[in-house]
C-alpha cells in the first residue's frame, strides 16, 4: 500500500472537518473560481483525479456534467459515494479506485481534467502523474492542477522548526523539491511545473497562488480569520494577489491551467 493511500484511508472519516475553517475557505474560494471559469459550457465529461471525498466532483456534476472521480484511497471514495448519493448524483458521477500515475482510462477522453493536490503526493514519480493527466485529456482541453509550492513550503518550514533544524530541511527542499509534511511531498517551482507539463504535451497558460498572503499567518492569526469582517478583507487581499507573477512564489500552493497541445 502506498504511503498516500494508507494516510488518506486513515483520515477519510475526519478529512472534511478542517475545510470549514476560514483559512481553508480562502483556498477553496480560489479553487472554485478557477474551476468555474474553465468548465465547458455544454454538458461534458470531466475527470476529477485524486478527487478524494468528492467535494469538487459533486460541485461540477451539479452544473450538469458527467464526472469520473478517481482516487487511490478506498476510504475516501466511500465518503465520496455517500456524498454523491445524498446529492442525488449517482447517474452523473462514477467513482474509480486507482493511482493517478497509472490510470486505466482511454487517451484523449476528457473535456476537462482537474487534479486538486494529488500530483505533489506522488513524490519523486510526479512526472508519471502529469503524463497521465495530459494523456487522458482531449487535445485542446484544459488541465487544472494544484500543487505544493516549493518556496511557500520553505516559509512554512521556517515557522515550524527552530532555525538550526529548519535550514537543513530547507536545503533539501530547495535542492530536490522533496519534503515531509503529513506525508512525503514533492513541492514545485512554477518554472519546473511548466516544464513538466511541456514534457507531457501541454502548455501552462495561467498560474495562480493559493494562500498567498495568508501563508505568512501565524497559528493565532489563522484563528482570527474566523471573524467574518477580517475574513472578508483577507479574501479581497488573496484575490488581488492570486494572479500576480511576482507574488506566486510566496504562496502555499500553485494552481496552473494547462492546455493540451
Amino acid at each position: 500500500m502506498s504511503v498516500a493511500r494508507a494516510f488518506y484511508n486513515k483520515i477519510a472519516d475526519t478529512y472534511e472537518a478542517g475545510f470549514g475553517k476560514a483559512y481553508w475557505r480562502l483556498y477553496d474560494q480560489i479553487t472554485a473560481e478557477i474551476i468555474a471559469k474553465h468548465l465547458p459550457r455544454e454538458p461534458s465529461l470531466i475527470l476529477d483525479a485524486g478527487g478524494g471525498t468528492g467535494r469538487w466532483a459533486v460541485a461540477m456534476a451539479r452544473e450538469g456534467h458527467k464526472v469520473v472521480l478517481l482516487d487511490v484511497s478506498e476510504k475516501m471514495l466511500e465518503v465520496a459515494r455517500e456524498r454523491i448519493r445524498n446529492n442525488n448524483l449517482i447517474s452523473r458521477v462514477t467513482t474509480i479506485h486507482s493511482d493517478i500515475r497509472k490510470m486505466e482510462l482511454n487517451d484523449n477522453n476528457f473535456d476537462l481534467v482537474v487534479a486538486e493536490g494529488a500530483i505533489s503526493y506522488c513524490g519523486a514519480s510526479y512526472q508519471k502523474a502529469i503524463d497521465e493527466l495530459v494523456r487522458v485529456a482531449k487535445h485542446g482541453s484544459y488541465i487544472l492542477a494544484s500543487v505544493n509550492n516549493r518556496y511557500g513550503l520553505a516559509l512554512t518550514i521556517l515557522k515550524k522548526f527552530d532555525l538550526k533544524e529548519g535550514v537543513d530541511h530547507i536545503d533539501r527542499l530547495l535542492e530536490t523539491g522533496e519534503a515531509f509534511t503529513d506525508l512525503p511531498v514533492h513541492a514545485f517551482t512554477l518554472d519546473g511545473l511548466k516544464e513538466s507539463f511541456r514534457k507531457a504535451g501541454a502548455e501552462v497558460i495561467n498560474a495562480y497562488g493559493k494562500h498567498t498572503l495568508s501563508n505568512f499567518l501565524s497559528r493565532e492569526q489563522k484563528e482570527e480569520l474566523e471573524d467574518e469582517k477580517v475574513f472578508k478583507k483577507f479574501e479581497k487581499f488573496e484575490k488581488l494577489m492570486m494572479d500576480k507573477p511576482e507574488l506566486i512564489g510566496f504562496a502555499g500552493h500553485i494552481l496552473v491551467v494547462a492546455r493540451k497541445f
